[in-house]
């Protein structure tokens, strides 16, 4: 009998080797795929909570400002009550002034100031009992509270801009 050298490996051999590199490139695979998937979450979810802090900061900024509007609506409307009650129009001013710097306390420094402003000018403006010198500063007055609605209306559109660019950023 003759031995022969030159052996091939088994079958069996063959099977279980291309077995185990089949298994090891799967888990691999798997591996590779579950890390990209997480990595993905990771960002949709991270993208998510930007935007949900983005919105619920511009939410609250809009209701403070809706109240402080409602406020001076509420303010400039007296003009048209036949029967005014009494403090009627302390009350209206306070809630445009509480209204001013609430809404302040939610702004930026470049911002915070202006809704001050126009509170003031507002109690200068209504204020019951003025001096001659005080009643021809009116039309002054008048003027100055324009230019800063104005100017706040300004401030508005361009923090409502922000707000979307740092959505396009998140």
């Amino acid at each position: 009998m003759t031995t022969n050298t030159n052996k091939k490996p088994n079958n069996e051999l063959r099977v279980g080797l291309y077995t185990g590199l089949f298994t090891l490139f799967g888990a691999l695979l798997s591996a590779g795929t579950g890390w990209i998937i997480a990595i993905q979450t990771s960002s949709a979810s991270n993208h998510q909570s930007c935007l949900v802090r983005i919105d619920a900061k511009e939410a609250m900024i809009r209701n403070k400002v809706d109240a402080f509007f409602a406020a001076q609506g509420n303010l400039y409307s007296i003009g048209s009550h036949r029967v005014k009650p009494d403090n009627d129009l302390e009350q209206r001013i306070d809630a445009v002034a509480t209204a001013a710097f609430s809404l302040s306390s939610f702004l930026d420094d470049d911002m915070n100031r202006t809704p001050r402003i126009i509170a003031l000018q507002l109690i200068e403006k209504f204020s019951t009992e003025k001096t001659e010198e005080e009643k021809k500063n009116i039309e002054k007055n008048n003027e100055a509270i324009g230019d800063n609605m104005d100017k706040w209306n300004a401030q508005y559109k361009a923090l409502m801009d922000k707000f979307e660019s740092m959505r396009k950023n998140c």
